[in-house]
């Protein structure tokens, strides 16, 4: 919502003539406080509640528009990729098309396995911090994909003239 932040309470209190009560949230609907007071020990989340500011519409930034372009082109390229992956597949597969199958199931697995690795590295270097750090995940794709430039080389390609 543009005009609120929302992060989870775990516990409240309210301050109001020399009393002070404590209750659990258990809020279903917004809470509407004409005047509030927030404490907290995060200096980052202090530093953003103080200054009163809103998150933009990241819609509106160049860095999201340079992304979406760069996925999108990825994309196309990806669906390029796929294609000519599954044609040599068939080839090198030659009389048993029948596991082509097998083949998939592989691929399946290997991104499964990558997916969680990456969520494992993006989870344990961004620990310490509010924002998630990314930077390992550039790595092992580098990695990943020097191996892959090194695999796909050793294919013994046959030219028909």
């Amino acid at each position: 919502v543009k005009s609120c932040l929302h992060f989870p309470i775990t516990h409240v209190r309210f301050n109001s003539e020399n009393k002070s009560t404590s209750h659990l949230p258990v809020c279903t609907n917004p809470i509407d406080v004409p005047q509030c007071s927030v404490s907290c020990d995060n200096p980052d989340l202090m530093s953003y509640l103080d200054s009163g500011s809103t998150p933009d519409d990241v819609t509106n930034t160049a860095q999201f528009w340079t992304f979406f372009i760069l996925l999108s082109l990825s994309w196309v390229g990806m669906a390029v990729v796929v294609s000519l992956g599954d044609t040599i597949c068939f080839e090198i597969l030659g009389n048993e098309p029948q596991k082509y199958g097998k083949q998939r199931l592989w691929g399946a697995v290997g991104w499964g396995i990558f997916s969680i690795l990456a969520g494992f590295l993006v989870d344990h270097y961004s620990a310490s911090s509010l924002n998630k750090n990314y930077t390992p995940v550039f790595y092992l794709m580098l990695a990943i994909l020097l191996f892959d430039l090194f695999v796909s080389s050793k294919i013994k390609v046959i030219t028909l003239v």
